[in-house]
């Protein structure tokens, strides 16, 4: 990492939250206010808690407010997001990812949020780096929602870029009701973790920046080269992403929350990373699966990856130098 991109990451939290959005002018700020409480059952609250997905005694369910008020030291999360691998702290790439885009948590639908945690399964699990700023500029780009409706919630999208070799998501069409299903959640932090999730802005918008041209460097492309060409060879495979999916799911690992190890290191059902030691059963895998896709049961499950993942004995080849760059540089900017 430079000293200039070191920097600008080693920002303070309020600078960050400052940064990471844009007041809403005040004619318009009845059209992008909260509509509804939160509807989430305190029980839902309580599996996620078993599941270890959320941590023990660190959430708190709403009250009749509309518009979310967290306490200090509180964040707004919704239960679809911790579904599809969201927790607290989160993982370094993602608070990257909202500090250089202006982004709050609320402003990822459940989608770009699965579509963050499949990035970093492929990176950690199949390619044996860090997730890397440089490759994630070469296969995704983003956008604002267009809708008719002015949600203040969701309307930061992700997508695959038609151009490059990419994997055939089976996400939900559409995750209803997701909007109301907010919590709040302490946001602690890990060993060596300097800073955390901004705080929470009832009053910020998506405001689209430089940043979000994804413009790549001569030295970002010819890095990259060699792993554009591994994701094209994985993307071969027929439902390859379905397995992206899968892998987080049954090694019980929560890919968007910060953790002691990357998964290349992943050493079985005691792992420390696991959000539970206990391994799902055939149905509880399912019926997880299902919930966060488009598949059907009996018709859609996948079989063994085609291609076997890091860990459980499996490690990547030592260190190269491609490796080292590719995980370290860091084109954050404003």
């Amino acid at each position: 990492m430079t000293k200039r991109a070191g920097k600008k990451i080693k920002a303070s939290t309020a600078t960050a939250a400052a940064a990471a959005s844009a007041s809403v002018p005040a004619e318009a700020r009845g059209k992008f206010d909260w509509t509804a409480k939160s509807n989430v059952p305190s029980k839902s609250l309580q599996l996620l808690e078993k599941e270890g997905q959320i941590p023990a005694g660190q959430w708190r369910k709403p009250g009749d407010e509309v518009i979310p008020k967290p306490t200090k030291g509180e964040r707004v999360v919704f239960a679809d997001h911790v579904k599809r691998g969201l927790s607290l702290p989160l993982h370094a790439f993602v608070r990257g990812l909202l500090y250089v885009y202006g982004l709050q948590v609320h402003d990822l639908p459940p989608n770009a949020v699965m579509q963050i945690s499949c990035f970093i399964v492929l990176c950690e699990c199949f390619l044996g780096i860090h997730p890397c700023w440089a490759l994630w500029k070469r296969l995704f780009y983003v956008k604002s929602a267009s809708s008719r409706v002015a949600y203040c919630t969701g309307g930061f999208l992700i997508q695959s870029r038609p151009n490059v070799a990419y994997f055939n998501m089976k996400f939900c069409d559409s995750v209803q009701g997701w909007r109301r299903r907010w919590f709040y959640l302490k946001d602690s932090s890990r060993e060596g973790q300097q800073f955390g999730l901004a705080p929470f802005n009832p009053d910020a918008v998506i405001a689209k920046r430089r940043s979000w041209r994804h413009e790549l460097s001569d030295e970002e492309m010819e890095a990259t080269e060699g792993l554009m060409a591994q994701v094209a060879e994985l993307a071969s495979h027929e439902s390859f992403g379905t397995h992206l999916v899968s892998l987080f799911i049954k090694r019980r690992v929560q890919p968007l929350q910060a953790r002691v190890a990357p998964m290349w290191e992943y050493s079985g059902p005691s792992d420390p990373t696991r959000t539970r030691e206990e391994e799902l059963s055939k149905d509880e895998f399912e019926a997880r699966l299902v919930a966060v896709t488009n598949l059907k049961l009996e018709k859609d499950m996948p079989g063994e990856s085609p291609v076997t993942p890091f860990g459980q004995g499996r490690t990547p080849e030592q260190v190269t130098f491609l490796r080292f760059f590719v995980s370290q540089v860091n084109c954050f900017y404003l």
